[in-house]
């Protein structure tokens, strides 16, 4: 008596070399992620500017993408100070008032970082770098010292950030309390300022 053969199911078809092919086609879809996740910088930060920080127009070509290996506050605080002799500080002298620098404002006055004895002074560059937060909310200060030193030595691309744009933000913070990127984009306060220069290296 013959025995009743069963239908072919669908994997009964499935010839040996299908989930290879199902595997390559995968890894081909997953390609661009890839090489998103690749093309990201080693060291530093990601840097963008502003209005790129908006529009999220970096370049996936790892050819196109910037990095920002600027010095933190501390580095430039430590260099700055008598035992450092101010290495590295280039154009800008420890000693240099801040004010004469980047501009005061409505929103900042320089005199409020510190103290000589009873008699208020201009503060200087390095004052501002050693500013505690209830003088120096968020470290905005202090953090717009450090991105002017790593501009000036080299450690931030010219096309992500400069001296003069840095000083166009600066002036329109001290002015308003914000920097607008673009005309479309919610403005930003200082908070927000100190969280760009950190996590785009321009100031870690």
């Amino acid at each position: 008596m013959s025995k009743t053969q069963p239908e072919d199911s669908p994997e009964s078809n499935t010839s040996p070399a299908e989930p290879r092919r199902r595997f390559l086609k995968g890894a081909l879809a997953a390609g661009p992620v890839l090489i998103t996740l690749q093309s990201k910088p080693v060291l530093g930060g990601v840097c963008q500017s502003p209005s790129g920080r908006i529009s999220g127009s970096m370049s996936q070509r790892t050819n196109q993408i910037e990095t920002c290996t600027g010095y933190p506050c501390s580095y430039w605080r430590t260099a700055g100070s008598e035992k450092g002799g101010g290495a590295g500080w280039i154009e800008i002298r420890p000693d240099t008032t801040f004010n004469s620098v980047f501009r005061p404002g409505a929103m900042f006055n320089s005199r409020q970082f510190k103290l000589v004895g009873h008699l208020p002074r201009p503060a200087t560059m390095y004052d501002v770098l050693c500013a505690t937060p209830d003088r120096d909310p968020f470290g905005l200060c202090g953090h717009f010292v450090a991105a002017m030193l790593n501009i000036k030595s080299g450690r931030v691309p010219p096309t992500v950030m400069d001296s003069p744009r840095l000083f166009q933000v600066w002036n329109e913070w001290a002015r308003t309390g914000y920097y607008r990127p673009s005309a479309i984009a919610e403005p930003w306060n200082a908070m927000a300022l100190v969280q760009y220069v950190k996590s785009s290296g321009i100031a870690p």
